[in-house]
């Protein structure tokens, strides 16, 4: 990618800086933090069900208790 080591710097940066001003911030400070929490709700939601579904096992996996699932 052209500008590599430069552009993950700068992105980097930026997102500290954002984080910087929300956290000094009083009014900003609240919605930050419950976006935080917003998406730790909606990651462990994901894992839960992630973990809860029926995914097919990898080629050459030593679990052999799951069916395979062959997919188009």
């Amino acid at each position: 990618m052209p500008g590599f080591p430069w552009l993950t710097g700068l992105g980097l940066l930026i997102l500290a800086a954002i984080f910087t001003v929300g956290f000094i911030g009083e009014d900003s400070r609240p919605q930050l933090l419950s976006t935080f929490g917003l998406v730790a709700v909606l990651a462990a939601g994901c894992w839960v069900n992630h973990r809860s579904r029926n995914v097919p096992t990898a080629p050459g996996s030593t679990d052999e208790a799951k069916p395979r699932v062959l997919v188009d």
